[in-house]
């Protein structure tokens, strides 16, 4: 079957058992009533061949991005391998083995011999004449000038560009420690929005941010200076804190460290002064989540940053560039737990002052 590599996106022939095909954990598709029965009408001539019960048949094609056309594919697989077999009547083991081969031929495997060939005939006319299976007595021919080259190919999956999609999957495992599954989930994330997915929550900003970027250094920080330039524009040149327009002194602050989060994108930062920006870092400053209100570390009050206590940020209008609720979340825990230990080393300090003064 046709393999890609996850590393340069490059496709190559291997042969693998049906069996050791890798499936995903999750189911990723919900059938329809239509979908199933459609799939139960062909599991005889396809599922139970390949030694499968109907319930994993069917629960198969929800791990699939579109079981739709999976389905399709497998109905018109069903329908060349019965009009084979009808010409040949084949046993049960030579059946087999034909749909192995239609498997093979549909993952983009190359054969020369008669088999093959006479399968990929069968297979074109389906095609052109636009099957539906159970209908063959009303069949609506399509024109060759209305079909185009893939939908007459015998390989109908290269719809996307996959360099591309292995580039954005290797920058986002190196950033993120990830179990196979999880793994899995960011593959799947990537080609939903490469399909055009609008991106959610926060690791799908972050994908889409890695879909679009060119950045290419190793340490990933050239992206740095476009990633203050486009927080800029989202904050129209005003810190979200402060409120300071002097451009020279703002600076773009990642919500997660970078090195944690390995995303420029605006949903990951926020323009602040260059002072802000260093509490920030240090969390002596976070924002509540709950309300988006700043609030300041016992570390700094007294000082003329309790000022900022209670004052709500400047949120950008458009929803995809907002700070991430997942973000600020995050560093607001950590604010707290930095607190914490703040406040218990302040007590211990007292107790043993105290101690000491006796």
């Amino acid at each position: 079957m046709e393999v890609i590599n996850l590393k340069t996106g490059k496709f190559s022939q291997e042969r693998i058992a049906y069996e050791e095909i890798h499936v995903l954990k999750r189911a990723r598709s919900q059938l329809s009533n239509n979908q199933i029965a459609r799939l139960t009408k062909i599991y005889p001539l396809t599922g139970s061949l390949l030694n499968d019960t109907l319930n994993d048949w069917i629960k198969g094609f929800t791990y699939d991005f579109h079981p739709e056309r999976e389905i399709l594919i497998w109905e018109r697989i069903a329908y060349v391998l019965t009009k084979h077999c009808n010409q040949y009547n084949l046993a049960s083991d030579e059946r087999r083995n034909t749909l192995v081969r239609l498997i093979d031929l549909t993952n983009g495997v190359e054969c020369e011999d008669r088999l093959s060939k006479e399968l990929v005939l069968l297979w074109k006319k389906a095609a052109k004449e636009n099957l539906e299976l159970g209908k063959s007595k009303s069949l609506n021919p399509i024109s060759d000038k209305n079909l185009t080259d893939k939908e007459i190919s015998i390989n109908p999956w290269h719809n996307i560009d996959h360099v591309k999609l292995v580039s954005a999957y290797q920058k986002s495992i190196k950033s993120l420690e990830l179990s196979l599954e999880e793994k899995d989930d960011v593959l799947v994330r990537l080609v939903r929005l490469m399909e055009g997915e609008e991106p959610q929550d926060f690791l799908s900003k972050k994908l889409q941010y890695l879909l679009t970027t060119n950045n290419k250094d190793s340490k990933g920080r050239k992206g740095q200076s476009k990633f203050r330039q486009a927080l800029i524009k989202v904050y129209q040149g005003t810190c979200a804190i402060t409120g300071c327009d002097e451009e020279s002194a703002l600076e773009a602050a990642h919500i997660i460290r970078y090195s944690d989060a390995g995303t420029n994108h605006p949903s990951n930062g926020m323009l602040l002064r260059a002072d802000i920006h260093t509490l920030f870092d240090k969390s002596l400053l976070s924002v509540n989540p709950q309300n988006y209100e700043v609030i300041v570390s016992p570390k700094l009050l007294g000082t003329s940053y309790t000022e900022l206590n209670g004052r709500k940020i400047k949120i950008p209008k458009e929803d995809s560039v907002k700070p991430s609720l997942n973000a600020i979340s995050q560093h607001y825990q950590s604010f707290l737990q930095n607190c914490w230990e703040e406040i218990h080393e302040q007590q211990v300090v007292e107790h043993l002052s105290e101690k000491n003064g006796r």
